[in-house]
């Protein structure tokens, strides 16, 4: 219920949901967590694929391509 824009742990409160043992700092930390959550994970896998396309950059070999300008055989 927390991911919807516009609700926050303190109204989860006012109906009985939400947990009135937590800290102020603990509530909104975890508001704050599971409203992102989509985001980061997005981010994440975002971060993934760059880190796969780097590596798979540096596992070809550049000089063996034969099309490619020397200039930029040569930056490599």
């Amino acid at each position: 219920m927390l991911r919807r824009p516009g609700l926050h742990s303190a109204d989860l409160e006012r109906h009985g949901l939400g947990n009135l043992t937590l800290a102020p700092a603990e509530k909104e930390g975890a508001e704050i967590d599971i409203k992102y959550s989509g985001y980061i994970q997005r981010q994440q896998h975002q971060i993934d694929q760059i880190q796969r396309q780097d590596q798979l950059s540096q596992d070809l070999d550049h000089n063996g391509i034969t099309c490619r300008l020397a200039e930029a055989r040569e930056k490599r």
